[in-house]
């Protein structure tokens, strides 16, 4: 359809990516977001991907250039069956499941408005402690 993906990780190469969690159910997050931001997407449009690793936090954002999100569900988002009210055909589990997943973890997860249009969906997540195994 035209859409770019594109990840930006302004960090050191040596930057140690890994957080608490379980790399299956971190991967199912970021699908729902980029899953998200892909349906709303249309031609030409990017998805940037972000990463900036904090003290002791590594902060992911999926951020797009798509319609952004109405204010009447904004506050609702991650909540269960919350969904947009253009696309039918969703169960508006996603973004429940991305915060509760994220919540277990120890993070936070979150919606902003994208800087000159669209939407930023952002989860910061803790970086191991202790013995890693």
């Amino acid at each position: 359809r035209g859409v770019t993906i594109a990840v930006d990780a302004p960090a050191p190469a040596e930057t140690d990516w890994r957080v608490a969690g379980e790399a299956e159910r971190l991967e199912r997050v970021f699908f729902n977001l980029v899953a998200n931001a892909l349906r709303y997407a249309t031609d030409g449009e990017t998805i940037t991907l972000r990463l900036i690793a904090e003290d002791a936090y590594i902060l992911a954002s999926v951020e797009d250039q798509g319609p952004g999100v109405s204010d009447a569900i904004a506050g609702a988002l991650f909540t269960r069956f919350t969904r947009g009210d253009d696309r039918p055909g969703q169960a508006g589990l996603g973004l429940y499941f991305c915060r509760i997943t994220v919540e277990q973890w120890g993070g936070q997860i979150g919606y902003r408005p994208a800087a000159g249009g669209g939407a930023c969906f952002w989860f910061r997540l803790p970086k191991p402690t202790g013995l890693i195994v």
